[in-house]
């Protein structure tokens, strides 16, 4: 579904149900320069829980129109906008990566609005490999290649293949494509490095939470 606010266009995919105002919502949040079709699985499995669910592309990712968002408080600022627009209440997020650092954030700022939080793989601040986000910054599809290799790690080439992805840059906007990697990736992993506020909002957070490490 394509839904506007403040004059642009963002898309978030709701597994083709729709949003009842009776069921809780969860919405998912993408890592760095990924999009919502890494949630395809699990927004299925999901929507025949009996919950609304959305996959948000963020600003200038996916099918979202950008520019993408330099921080991390920026993005928690845009999703609580997001909330309003779309008039969601009782929400539970799920982040992955960078999407964890503005679950945290998110609910640190807006408490009232969030029922609770699942954060895969994330950490109380992400700062960045110094080589990986300058290649990101100059816009190189190595980082993308570097990002994939190591979050799946040695096991990610059994046979000796490489790892799914790393070499289609443009498959199906799982991985953003190659003129996106200064603009989102870049964008991303700055806005990662530079967030100093997670283990403060951690603090802060009081509704059930999961970790998955």
């Amino acid at each position: 579904m394509i839904y506007q606010l403040e004059n642009k266009n963002f898309h978030a995919s709701d597994a083709g149900q729709g949003i009842d105002s009776k069921k809780d919502t969860i919405i998912f949040l993408h890592g760095s320069g990924l999009s919502h079709i890494v949630w395809s699985l699990a927004e299925q499995f999901f929507s025949n829980k009996n919950f609304n669910v959305l996959s948000i592309d963020l600003p200038g990712h996916g099918n979202s129109e950008g520019p993408c968002l330099d921080s991390i408080e920026k993005i928690a600022d845009w999703l609580e906008k997001v909330f309003a627009e779309l008039n969601l209440n009782n929400i539970i997020l799920v982040g992955h990566s960078q999407g964890c650092l503005i679950t945290m954030e998110c609910s640190a700022q807006f408490p009232d609005k969030i029922k609770s939080l699942s954060l895969m793989g994330g950490a109380g601040a992400i700062p960045m490999n110094p080589e990986l986000l300058d290649l990101a910054e100059k816009g190189e599809t190595k980082a993308v290649d570097l990002m994939m290799d190591w979050a799946h790690g040695p096991a990610g080439h059994f046979g000796g293949h490489a790892v799914p992805g790393m070499h289609h840059i443009n498959i199906g906007g799982t991985i953003i494509h190659n003129g996106s990697v200064k603009n989102a990736l870049g964008v991303d992993f700055r806005a990662c490095n530079n967030y100093k506020n997670g283990f403060e909002a951690a603090k802060k957070v009081k509704c059930p939470t999961i970790n998955i490490l």
